[in-house]
């Protein structure tokens, strides 16, 4: 009987699972899900998690309980490393666990673009917040401290998630819409972007977000990159002072984990110039047939597809019939249905932490209450379909 390994538990492997789940019964396959985790963290809704609008609950999806219910074997399991040569997964462990096909879906870790170093070192609290099990730890070591909502937050990346996780900062501040929990006794948020906001979206969505953080009182650094610290401050190049900040969160863009690229160097898995592993539109490795990769930690060749949860979802039924086709057939073609095809744009709803939010598509955007109603809707909607017969 062969085995699909399905290592990290990531968006895209939770979309494929219903897919997979019945193929591997009609196909006589044994598809294993390894997570370190029961749970994962829905990261649409993280950013009201952390505004404390919604509990941890809330905006958890069982991935243990929606594997067992596709006929597939959960296991708990930190992944260290992936042996390719041998063609098995490294837990933390050090239990091995082999495979015939393995899809990889492990993530990605925050980065600070020049300068990793001096913030990753100190007293100063640094919560990256990639990848989402190791922030939700910091995070909730963080809230034990007395003084938490008092805090000089600081937010390093002006793109989507550093945009609302400013918003969600400045929202915990304030008690999450607490009545006393008045301006006097709660921290500050400071937003730094190395380009200027929301830099790859339309010029209005990015004028609507600079308005929202203007109206919740978050200050703005564009346009400085992040050049070190000392013990209560941060220093940034360009025009402008030093930053005051107690507690750091860090948005920027993500790569694949080292421990990853490293060991696909070393076994000569084809990687991408960032570290990821190297896909065509099926997530297949062109040059091992067995490893398919989606998600963050894949970088598709020829195509330009952004590291998100929209794009990671839609993934997944597309990786379901390759690894089910490669799994019965071989190294040979898959199927059309087997390739991903990324929409020319995507629908974006930006949480502004007030009560409104910033919607987003290619050119257009707008704002308002009822766009937060809606993408509150359409959050609640999802997480009800993933529970939906357990």
């Amino acid at each position: 009987m062969n085995t699909i390994l399905l290592a990290g538990g990531g968006h895209s492997q939770l979309a494929a699972m219903p897919l997979l789940g019945p193929a591997a019964r009609r196909r006589a396959l044994h598809v294993r899900l390894l997570s370190p985790q029961p749970e994962l963290l829905y990261s649409g809704m993280m950013p009201g998690w952390l505004a404390g609008r919604y509990t941890f609950s809330e905006c958890a999806i069982p991935l243990a309980a929606i594997a067992r219910r596709h006929g597939i074997e959960w296991i708990e399991e930190t992944i260290a490393g992936v042996d390719f040569p041998a063609r098995c997964v490294v837990g933390a462990t050090g239990a091995r666990h082999a495979y015939d096909v393995l899809a990889l879906n492990v993530g990605a870790e925050s980065i600070i673009a020049g300068a990793p170093a001096p913030i990753s070192q100190g007293a100063m609290p640094v919560l990256p917040v990639k990848p989402f099990v190791r922030f939700v730890a910091l995070w909730n070591d963080f809230l034990r401290r007395p003084d938490a909502r008092a805090a000089r937050f600081v937010v390093i990346g002006g793109g989507a998630a550093g945009f609302e996780l400013a918003c969600a900062l400045r929202a915990f501040c304030r008690g999450a819409g607490e009545a006393n929990a008045g301006p006097a006794a709660t921290g500050s948020v400071t937003l730094v972007s190395e380009s200027s906001l929301l830099a790859s979206f339309a010029p209005r969505a990015a004028r609507l977000a600079r308005a929202a953080l203007a109206r919740n009182g978050i200050a703005l650094q564009e346009s400085r990159r992040f050049l070190g610290r000392d013990a209560h401050r941060l220093h940034l190049d360009g025009a402008g002072p030093t930053v005051a900040a107690e507690v750091v969160l860090v948005a920027t863009g993500a790569l694949p984990p080292a421990w990853l690229s490293d060991a696909a160097r070393a076994a000569g898995v084809a990687t991408a110039p960032d570290g990821g592993i190297a896909v065509d539109t099926a997530m297949r490795s062109p040059s091992h047939p067995e490893v398919f990769a989606s998600g963050d930690c894949a970088s598709f060749v020829g195509a330009r597809v952004p590291r998100s949860g929209v794009h990671a979802l839609r993934q997944g039924p597309p990786l379901a019939h390759a690894l089910e086709a490669a799994a019965i057939g071989g190294p040979g073609a898959l199927p059309a249905r087997a390739h991903y095809r990324p929409q020319r744009h995507a629908l974006a709803l930006l949480d502004c932490g007030d009560g409104r939010a910033i919607g987003a598509r290619g050119p257009f955007a707008f704002e308002g209450r009822w766009a937060w109603r809606w993408k509150d809707r359409i959050d609640r909607g999802f997480l009800a379909r993933q529970r939906q017969g357990l």
